[in-house]
């Protein structure tokens, strides 16, 4: 008789195999029984119009928006009031929408959806993306994926077809805002991409005392934890210490860095201010590592 372990294995082993057989009955036979079409899941003449993107399923809703100055424009993250809570990793959104309007091969697999099919189209597993652009928004409505793993059902706002593409949209089908959010503590985006020749001058105060920063690299590559909520309330008597850098095109960027009740986390809040003094700030969540790195670098 099998061990409990051999059991394990062989059980895997079947089904495996199963999976790759199906895989190649599909791969064999789906092009003989499918309508295939070519086309975008959205207009490519929209691509640089694109605004604002809502990503929702039943974990929540999570929207991007793109904030244009005068001389560039990068995308944000922004609650389901419109706060923006951070600026978001602006080449992810940007590969999305190159994703999206690209020309792919659709499979059409029925005229309607059937509420009690398998697509997964009309239960708490289906997966949105709102898309808003100069002339309106449209809607993209995310399935189950298909036995191979390899596919995935869709549908659009258009009419009651039902797709399936390939999966390789999958990694974009969430609303985390770490997933979305820039890493790094320091923006590469809001006063545009920093390098240490752009930074004038870096002090500190910490205790009643400053000092000036020199290893400004290690800084502009610390990355940040999680996002608080907009309405946090940072206590002034917890504030810690403050750096403050000065910009060569006359903007400023100050970092207030404040104690909460966990010791093992710290909420940093960062300051950007453009030379014609407008401000935009947002907070974030920094691990004890961190807190203990910047004070390496930078006292």
């Amino acid at each position: 008789m099998l061990a409990k372990e051999d059991k394990v294995l062989y059980l895997a082993v079947i089904t495996l195999a199963l999976l790759l057989g199906l895989s190649y009955i599909k791969a064999c036979s789906s092009s003989d029984k499918r309508e295939s079409i070519k086309s975008s899941l959205v207009n490519a003449k929209y691509q640089s119009s694109i605004n604002q993107i809502d990503l929702y399923n039943t974990n929540g809703l999570l929207s991007l928006k793109k904030i244009n100055n005068k001389v560039f424009s990068f995308w944000v993250l922004a609650d389901k009031d419109g706060s923006y809570l951070s600026p978001a990793d602006s080449q992810k959104v940007e590969n999305l929408i190159l994703e999206l309007t690209k020309v792919r091969n659709m499979y059409k697999l029925s005229d309607k959806i059937n509420i009690n099919s398998s697509f997964g189209l009309t239960d708490s597993s289906a997966f949105h993306i709102k898309y808003y652009y100069s002339e309106g928004f449209h809607g993209l409505t995310f399935g189950n994926q298909d036995f191979s793993l390899s596919g995935r059902y869709l549908m659009t706002d258009k009419n009651t077809n039902v797709y399936e593409i390939n999966s390789d949209l999958d990694s974009y089908l969430s609303t985390s805002l770490q997933s979305w959010s820039e890493p790094f503590i320091i923006s590469q985006q809001v006063l545009g991409k920093l390098s240490v020749n752009d930074i004038q001058s870096c002090k500190t105060l910490y205790q009643n005392k400053t000092s000036k920063i020199d290893d400004i690299q290690k800084l502009l590559d610390l990355r940040k934890g999680g996002i608080p909520s907009q309405n946090i309330t940072l206590d002034p008597e917890k504030l810690d210490f403050q750096i403050w850098l000065e910009i060569g095109n006359k903007s400023q960027i100050e970092m207030q860095i404040y104690k909460t009740d966990d010791e093992s986390q710290f909420v940093i809040k960062t300051i950007y201010i453009n030379s014609d003094k407008s401000k935009t700030e947002y907070n974030s969540y920094i691990s004890l590592w961190t807190y203990n790195k910047i004070k390496e670098i930078t006292l």
